[in-house]
């Protein structure tokens, strides 16, 4: 019998990946089982006989295919299947055993790593907001005594990116905070 594959919205914060290795494993022992990763939906298919742990890694820089070829092989030795990859983070599963929890970082060294893959990132994009919310602020004082009213419908938009420069702001924190707890 077929199962009928589901897609459904997969959004979350980078600082929050344990969070969501969590839900997929909640959703796991439901039998909703994550098949493939997706910018803001993923897709799931129903087995109410199978049961996996999920697990990801945040790897953006890996493109070379031998590269990849490698990773995924270092993976599949520890029994570990790939399910996908979406904007850097690396999805793998492995059928669920009642001995315990498994964990693709089984030392300190390789999960301060993994966060500061993920504080290198967050803090160029940071950066890079940064430079275009001053040039576009430059900008808009060049360009504001020429357009009349422009603040009644500008301001939600500024509103908006603060709001997001804020939470990535926050999130390097977090993830800051995750390393050094990881010392």
């Amino acid at each position: 019998m077929e199962q009928v594959a589901q897609r459904r919205l997969n959004i979350w914060l980078v600082w929050q990946h344990e969070r969501e290795q969590r839900r997929l494993d909640q959703l796991s022992e439901k039998g909703l089982h994550f098949e493939k990763p997706g910018f803001l939906y993923a897709w799931f298919r129903m087995d109410p006989g199978a049961r996996y742990v999920y697990r990801l890694d945040y790897q953006p820089a890996l493109r070379a295919r031998e590269a990849v070829a490698d990773y995924r092989a270092l993976f599949e030795d520890a029994g570990w299947e790939y399910m996908g990859r979406c904007t850097g983070w690396q999805y793998f599963r492995k059928p669920w055993s009642p001995q315990g929890v498994v964990d693709v970082y089984t030392d300190r060294q390789s999960l301060r790593s993994l966060y500061r893959r993920i504080q290198r990132m967050m803090g160029l994009v940071l950066l890079v907001e940064l430079l275009i919310a001053a040039y576009e602020g430059g900008l808009l004082r060049v360009v504001a005594p020429h357009i009349p009213n422009i603040w009644s419908w500008a301001w939600p938009f500024w509103v908006l990116w603060a709001g997001l420069v804020i939470a990535l702001a926050y999130g390097f924190f977090k993830i800051r905070q995750k390393r050094r707890a990881s010392l």
